[in-house]
C-alpha cells in the first residue's frame, strides 16, 4: 500500500514520464486549490495602496475659515460649524471616524464616511455643528482606516469660548 505500481508493459524513460506527468498534475490541483481559498478570502490581502490620509479641520471666525493643527489646543467661537476636507495617496477605499469627545474622554457624537483615494482635498460634505448643548473643552478625534495598513489618529483639541459677534 501506497507505492506507485507500473504494469509490466511500462518500463525505462515510459515510466519516468508517467511518474513525471503524475506530479505535474498533483502540482497543478494543489495551485488550484490553493488559488480558489486565496480568491474567496479578499478580506486577507491588500485591496489597496499608499498611506492612509489626511482629514483637515476648518472651524469658522470672524475674519474667515481657520485651519485646526493636530494636537494644538484652539479657542474657537460658538456657535461653531467645522467642516472636513481629506486627501490620501494611492488607491483604494478609506473609512473616516469622526467622534466628538468631551474632556474626560466619553464619546459625545460619532460620524463616519466611506471613501475613495486617490483625493486630494476633497470635502466631505459634512458639517459639524457645535452649540450651546456642548461642553467647553472638547477633543476632535479623527480615525482613517485603510485595509492594507493600519489606522491613522489624529486628535484636534479645541475650546468653544463666547458667542462671537
Amino acid at each position: 500500500m501506497g507505492r506507485l505500481r507500473f504494469h509490466a508493459g511500462v518500463s525505462g524513460p515510459d515510466r519516468r514520464s508517467l511518474l513525471a506527468a503524475l506530479l505535474l498534475g498533483a502540482g497543478v490541483a494543489v495551485t488550484l486549490v490553493v488559488g480558489r481559498a486565496y480568491l474567496a478570502t479578499p478580506e486577507t490581502h491588500a485591496q489597496g495602496s499608499g498611506d492612509p490620509g489626511f482629514v483637515a479641520v476648518y472651524a469658522q471666525l470672524p475674519a474667515g475659515p481657520v485651519r485646526l493643527e493636530v494636537g494644538v489646543p484652539r479657542l474657537v467661537p460658538r456657535p461653531q460649524d467645522l467642516a472636513f476636507q481629506w486627501s490620501a495617496e494611492g488607491t483604494g477605499p478609506r473609512l473616516i471616524r469622526i467622534e466628538l469627545m468631551a474632556e474626560l474622554g466619553n464619546v459625545l457624537l460619532s460620524h463616519e464616511e466611506r471613501v475613495m483615494a486617490p483625493m486630494t482635498l476633497d470635502s466631505l460634505g459634512w458639517v459639524l455643528h457645535l452649540g450651546d448643548e456642548y461642553p467647553d473643552q472638547l477633543v476632535l478625534v479623527v480615525t482613517i482606516s485603510a485595509p492594507h495598513t493600519g489606522p491613522r489618529i489624529l486628535k484636534y483639541p479645541f475650546q468653544l469660548g463666547a458667542h462671537s459677534s
